[in-house]
């Protein structure tokens, strides 16, 4: 038989050529990346040794600090993780970093917003043998948020830190970068992205349209259009500072942001005649009055339907900017019965952000209404039907029954900059933190059972009122800080009860007000003589501690009774300050030292390097 040799083809031997190309060129694309991978895995490793060698000195069960970034270098990249809770490790989705210094790479990530630190990263000592590992506690992973500019205006960009980041938008045309700032041209989003090295860090940049309102319905329809983001301004013409009054109706309530919607609140500037800007502010404010005097001389007093609330946030953005938001029960009397709070200004739920600044008030408050006529808002005299007093009578008793903040903080966050709430509820799920209002009364009543970063810088009075036993702080929940706080007691009230967690209380004055019978049976405290007398014989207590821990408290001033252990043991947590009452030596740090000041007339409490001595 005759063997026939058979060669390749040139169009075989270009298509093996070409097979082998695309395998190849899969190969080097893959490579790389399986390479990155390892170094990842191999990073991970480490940051999971790292923490577990550390973990008795970490100690893992505190709450106040459960939560750690460890950035690990390695192959001359730095590898970012998080451990949040007690939980498992996980690499952040912008790893790997080029830089080589760890301390200055977790600042800049804090600048950029990139880790949530709200009292700043800690750093943790680790053994030699973990050179290549830095670990921080305080602080946890976000990715990069939204920001939000006004169409035709300008803000800063994200602080860069030492990562010399390039900024750019991916449509120049709905907004660009001029002088470190990013100006809005169009209303509608781009992405705002930031590159160093081969990393991308990318924002969701929205242009926001500016509303000018007039009437509550035009505000409303702001809040609640398809727009994604929206900038409020009160229209107003005039030469002075005023303000802009936005008075709702029952039906116009709730007003409802929806989720990931950004709404704005912003003062508009006064000009004059000429258009010339005179440096005053018209603010917006809005009200709900759901009682209401029918004549001057009332034949019967008729209230109107309560709400839930003013806005419900829906797991939307809202920026108040000198925005007062009040639920009112009006009487033209100074005397007399009482309606309830009902109602809240704001509800926040479904991850919400309410952000608070420059004297925003948040008012849920109950007036006083006639003497000798109706009680809690019944209707007397000849001039109504039954369907009216039934009604009424309804509503009345429903009031009665309800609890009601002006800020009610579901399951979002809440920053309050120079503004207050009369009541803020802080449920499980809730953040808050609150800053800079000496000047005003931050909140009388506040019911924390999530989260508090701080309260730092503010004034605080306990006229929460009876049902709830004139208490400033009612906490079951975790409190990272409470610094320079004014404390206005009332006789018979609590600044502070704990049955949680505070990890600090320092630089605060507890003083107590001192009240008349007359005083304390008139609004806003309304107590019938017998309660009057029960509450002006009891003293005024600063903190009562319940249960729970409090980690240190240093630099207070103590005009009232010292510290309360109400049910539980006492246990070390003072460590410097003055005291009226000369505090139980067992509360005081084995470092301290407490001796009486003639002068002063008080004891104090003070950081020493021998033991504690009473002076008496």
């Amino acid at each position: 038989m005759k063997r026939t040799n058979k060669a390749f083809t040139i169009v075989e031997v270009i298509i093996v050529i070409a097979v082998i190309g695309i395998l190849a060129a899969i190969l080097v694309l893959a490579l790389p990346k399986a390479i990155e991978e390892a170094h990842e895995k191999s990073a991970l490793s480490d940051a999971k040794n790292t923490l577990t060698e550390t973990a008795i000195e970490i100690n893992p069960s505190d709450n106040l600090n459960k939560n750690y970034i460890i950035i690990v270098e390695k192959y001359e990249k730095e590898y970012v993780f998080s451990c949040e809770d007690g939980g498992e490790i996980t690499p952040y989705e912008l790893n790997p970093f080029g830089q080589s210094v760890r301390r200055e790479l977790a600042d800049a990530l804090c600048d950029m917003g990139l880790v949530q630190a709200p009292l700043g990263l800690n750093e943790i000592t680790l053994d030699e043998q973990f050179d290549n590992v830095t670990l921080f506690t305080g602080g946890k992973l976000q990715s990069p948020q939204r920001i939000d500019v006004e169409v035709n205006c300008d803000i800063d960009l994200p602080t860069s830190g030492i990562l010399g980041v390039t900024w750019k938008t991916d449509n120049s045309s709905v907004a660009s970068i001029q002088n470190g700032k990013i100006h809005g041209k169009t209303v509608g989003k781009t992405i705002l992205t930031g590159m160093c090295d081969d990393i991308r860090i990318a924002y969701s940049l929205y242009v926001g349209k500016h509303a000018e309102v007039e009437t509550f319905a035009e505000l409303k329809a702001a809040c609640e259009d398809s727009s994604e983001s929206v900038f409020i301004y009160p229209k107003y013409e005039g030469e002075d500072s005023s303000t802009c009054l936005f008075e709702a109706s029952f039906e116009q309530l709730p007003v409802t942001i929806r989720k990931d919607k950004q709404v704005s609140f912003c003062p508009t500037m006064v000009k004059d005649e000429e258009g010339e800007e005179t440096g005053n502010f018209c603010n917006i404010e809005i009200i709900y009055r759901y009682s209401n005097v029918i004549t001057e001389d009332p034949e019967f007093f008729l209230v109107g339907e309560p709400v839930e609330a003013v806005f419900i946030n829906d797991g939307g953005i809202m920026n108040l900017d000198m925005t007062h938001i009040n639920l009112e029960n009006r009487s033209s009397y100074e005397e007399g019965g009482y309606i309830p709070d009902t109602g809240s200004c704001i509800i926040n739920r479904n991850g919400g952000i309410v952000n608070m600044k420059n004297d925003t008030e948040l008012i849920n408050a109950g007036l006083p209404i006639p003497v000798g006529g109706p009680i809690f808002g019944m209707p007397f005299g000849q001039n109504y039907d039954e369907e009216t007093f039934a009604r009424t009578e309804a509503i009345i008793e429903a009031s009665k029954q309800t609890t009601a903040f002006a800020l009610l903080n579901e399951s979002g966050d809440v920053t309050s900059d120079r503004s207050y709430a009369t009541s803020v509820h802080n449920c499980d799920d809730g953040t808050y933190k609150a800053s800079d209002s000496k000047g005003i009364y931050t909140f009388d009543r506040m019911v924390n059972d999530g989260v508090i970063y701080t309260l730092s810088g503010i004034r605080a009075g306990t006229l929460g009122g009876y049902d709830y036993k004139f208490i400033n702080i009612i906490n079951s929940g975790i409190i990272y800080e409470i610094k320079d706080v004014d404390f206005q007691l009332v006789n018979g009230g609590t600044a502070i009860d704990s049955s949680g967690e505070i990890l600090s209380i320092s630089d605060c004055k507890f003083t107590k007000k001192e009240f008349s019978m007359e005083s304390i049976t008139r609004a806003p405290f309304n107590l019938s003589s017998e309660q009057a007398q029960e509450y002006l014989a009891k003293p005024a207590v600063p903190i009562r501690i319940s249960g729970g821990r409090i980690g240190e408290i240093t630099d207070c001033e103590f005009d009232c009774d010292s510290i309360v252990f109400d049910g539980c043991t006492p246990f070390s947590c003072v460590k410097s300050g003055k005291f009226r009452e000369k505090p139980d030596d067992v509360i005081l740090y084995g470092n301290s030292t407490c001796i009486y000041d003639e002068a002063e007339e008080v004891y104090i409490v003070r950081i020493d390097n021998g033991q504690v001595t009473i002076v008496n």
